[in-house]
């Protein structure tokens, strides 16, 4: 039987910020002080270039499988 404190505990954080490249770069400083995983999440204009790029890097693989 596994009691809640033996689980493993997850954390996530959601930083969000607008503009400014120094600001940037010293939130990726400390967020990769961590030892977890960085996603950036794409604005809303950005999303269907976004999906567009993905298709494409999907098509590319599946044609290096055929």
């Amino acid at each position: 039987m596994i009691k809640d404190k033996d689980k493993d505990q997850k954390c996530i954080y959601i930083i969000m910020y607008w503009n400014g490249a120094s600001l940037r770069e010293k939130i990726f400083k400390i967020c990769d002080s961590f030892s977890g995983q960085r996603f950036e999440i794409p604005s809303p204009n950005q999303v269907d270039a976004r999906i567009k790029q993905m298709s494409g890097s999907i098509d590319d693989a599946k044609n290096v499988l055929k």
